[in-house]
């Protein structure tokens, strides 16, 4: 969707919403943008690395997971082409 866009299934964002609600600012702070389709979620990280995510179940758990694996990826200076 694009600004101004009409957004008919509005389950899948407040989805993510409550997604990003649940990341702590420094990851929040690394995401570019988040791809939503009808059943997948997909972020990027301002060094273009691709978070596949999934569906959209146990998102609490895979905010939690995110969490730790930018904060390790930030504390070792790793290079990561996808998470």
């Amino acid at each position: 969707a694009y600004v101004g866009d009409r957004i008919e299934d509005t389950q899948p964002a407040k989805q993510v919403l409550q997604f990003l609600a649940l990341l702590e600012e420094a990851a929040v702070n690394q995401l570019s943008e988040v791809h939503i389709t009808a059943d997948r979620l997909t972020a990027y990280t301002t060094s273009a690395v691709s978070i596949r995510l999934g569906n959209f179940e146990r998102l609490d758990e895979k905010a939690k997971l995110l969490n730790n694996i930018l904060a390790e990826i930030n504390q070792k200076r790793l290079t990561v082409e996808y998470i």
